[in-house]
């Protein structure tokens, strides 16, 4: 028990934080100025693949969703118009990195609301992830991307 307590009082706490991706497959980065794919739906819909890597927050437990952290993107652009579908924050499974931190099992899609995919083919938004653990620490990431065409996951 002595040994337990000891190494825990050496363990220093990391500060809650989230750091915003993007990747279907594996977690990568997103930077300021980075290109992000629109994405065609199958059903016509389209969006943008979101990513989150957190660190210093309770990552909930494999074993269900109650006690997963949710997670939310948002997406406006420099005028402030929003152009995500508003959706509620979810609970999302997050694993263990090799590198440290948890990042999302799957990526999440985040809908947007245009009916033209046109409209954001080249603009620059501002996409933003919320991810808030079962103790109720909120932690917030954004960076400036450029939209990229559209991408049809079927090709």
């Amino acid at each position: 028990m002595l040994g337990l307590a000891l190494a825990l009082a050496g363990c220093a706490a990391e500060a809650p934080q989230v750091e915003l991706g993007t990747g279907l497959e594996a977690f990568r980065p997103l930077h300021t100025g980075d290109t992000v794919d629109l994405v065609l739906g199958p059903q016509g819909g389209q969006h943008i693949v979101g990513n989150a890597r957190i660190v210093g927050l309770a990552a909930g437990q494999a074993a269900g969703w109650q006690d997963d952290p949710l997670i939310s993107f948002r997406v406006h652009d420099a005028s402030g118009v929003q152009w995500d579908a508003d959706l509620a924050a979810q609970p999302r499974e997050f694993v263990a990195m090799e590198e440290g931190g948890h990042c999302l099992r799957r990526a999440q899609y985040v809908y947007l609301r245009t009916g033209a995919p046109e409209a954001l083919d080249g603009r620059e938004v501002e996409l933003r992830v919320e991810v808030e653990d079962r103790d109720g620490v909120r932690v917030t990431d954004a960076r400036r991307v450029r939209v990229q065409g559209v991408v049809d996951p079927g090709e």
